[in-house]
């Protein structure tokens, strides 16, 4: 019980006012980031299960997958694949798309004294990421920002997944 008292803590501090703007600022972009990264470190290497659930928002899911995309260009396109689920490929890179509200996506991370990084990506319930859905039931949230640095050399190359 402590550890889960641990991670709501956690998710406690992510302070609702930057990420509901319609713009987040740089210096803010990287305090959430340390917050992602503290948040994945606690799941993969302070608890002791193997496997972990996470309930949250899809700008959370859409950073942390962003941060620890793996960096093998075969292995992207694995990852792109299974979260298409089906959907054609002119879809939203899902490297920039969120999932469906209320979609269920397990993550299989693999851990290494460097960081860590996706290595498996499945939805569950048929679901999947949002620009596969039909218009009229796409989302508008006005919190769906691009948290992207703007001189980021190359969107599909994110930065060093090291964690804190």
């Amino acid at each position: 019980m402590l550890r889960l008292a641990d991670v709501v803590a956690t998710l406690c501090t992510f302070d609702i006012t930057e990420i509901a703007c319609a713009s987040l600022l740089y210096e803010n972009l990287k305090a959430e980031d340390a917050r992602v990264k503290s948040l994945v470190k606690r799941l993969l290497v302070e608890d002791e299960d193997p496997v972990v659930g996470l309930v949250a928002h899809s700008i959370l899911f859409k950073r942390m997958m962003q941060l620890f995309w793996p960096k093998d260009r075969l292995r992207q396109e694995e990852i792109r694949t299974a979260l298409r689920n089906g959907a054609a490929q002119d879809t939203v890179d899902p490297y920039e798309d969120k999932v469906m509200n209320c979609g269920t996506l397990v993550l299989t991370f693999r851990y290494h004294s460097g960081g860590a990084e996706i290595v498996k990506a499945v939805f569950l319930f048929d679901g999947h990421m949002e620009s596969a859905l039909a218009c009229d039931r796409q989302t508008q949230d006005p919190d769906d920002v691009d948290i992207q640095e703007d001189n980021d050399p190359s969107p599909h190359s994110p930065h060093s997944p090291e964690l804190l």
